[in-house]
């Protein structure tokens, strides 16, 4: 992780794939899309390369620090930072309404911070949350004691990477690659049991690591 930001751990950082197929389709690389690179035909095989097509995408996805799909994540911690500048440590974050900043107290009771407090700052490694002239972040002190904050909790969603920078056809290109090398060798291991770090040399043995180092965000 890029010393300027925080670590995603240390954030409470955690992440839940969006389930509406109406933003984006759900894999960058269909079954179908898979079966014709791969010239198969028939039907036995499906659920293994769906399970092949996760897998390498999500190790592209980690490889690059882009996200291939949409996704919403949530972003917890415990109190407002000292220097008044949230930092959201994840590329291609939208702001608009899928940006949200809460702050939970005692009994399931929260408040939204109204965007005219804060401004959304975007850039290639994250995004800046900043006050906003003569603004300062909700001071509750004055509720009821038995309401108690214990938790501020920052939504946000990201973009698919070709929205702005048109990199979508070769990230496919990069997961159908290690796709077909880790089908071809399929019988060499078990997939749902294989070490991480045996996926990620298939990467590079296949050469999807070469297709996606120019894009890759590093220290992240």
């Amino acid at each position: 992780m890029s010393a300027v930001l925080p670590d995603l751990m240390d954030a409470g950082f955690e992440y839940v794939l969006r389930e509406d197929p109406s933003l984006s389709p759900a894999d960058i690389v269909t079954l179908d899309e898979a079966k014709d690179h791969l010239k198969l035909d028939g039907d036995d095989d499906d659920s293994v390369l769906n399970g092949m097509i996760e897998a390498v995408t999500l190790l592209g996805e980690a490889f690059t620090a882009w996200d291939f799909r949409i996704k919403m994540y949530n972003m917890n911690f415990t109190n407002w930072p000292a220097d008044n500048v949230i930092r959201i440590p994840k590329n291609q974050t939208t702001g608009g309404a899928s940006l949200t900043v809460k702050q939970f107290f005692s009994g399931s009771f929260s408040v939204t911070v109204p965007t005219t407090v804060y401004r959304s700052n975007g850039g290639p490694l994250g995004m800046l949350l900043t006050l906003k002239s003569g603004q300062e972040w909700p001071d509750h002190s004055t509720l009821a004691t038995d309401i108690i904050p214990h938790r501020i909790k920052v939504t946000f969603e990201t973009r698919p990477a070709d929205v702005d920078f048109q990199v979508i056809p070769l990230f496919k290109l990069g997961v159908l690659t290690h796709l077909a090398h880790v089908y071809e060798h399929r019988g060499d291991c078990d997939l749902s049991s294989m070490p991480g770090t045996e996926l990620r040399s298939s990467m590079y043995l296949s050469g999807a690591a070469a297709i996606y180092a120019p894009y890759r965000i590093p220290n992240v």
